[in-house]
């Protein structure tokens, strides 16, 4: 399963932090934007939501698999290692 992503397509592909020449750090809105671009144009990242904040907002959780490993049970079957980064924004 080959996953690329086409040249015409790459600037879109740019975090809001590079666009804006390493200065500036994107909002809630604009990770999650960004997390649901990149799910859309790949078939090895999975966005859920876990749950919900004391906002109310939704709280995701972005799952990358080489194979679409994106459940806990396959990512284990696969031997692979599992990461977790977790991020304040």
């Amino acid at each position: 399963m080959k996953n690329t992503i086409a040249p015409e397509l790459l600037q879109e592909f740019k975090t809001f932090f590079e666009l804006s020449g390493m200065v500036d750090s994107p909002d809630y809105d604009k990770s999650i934007a960004y997390f649901k671009l990149l799910e859309k144009h790949s078939n090895t990242v999975s966005l859920k939501t876990i749950g919900y904040s004391a906002q109310g907002r939704p709280i995701h959780c972005c799952v990358v698999g080489g194979k679409r490993e994106f459940t806990p049970k396959q990512a284990r079957r696969s031997g692979k290692a599992v990461v977790l980064i977790q991020n304040g924004i």
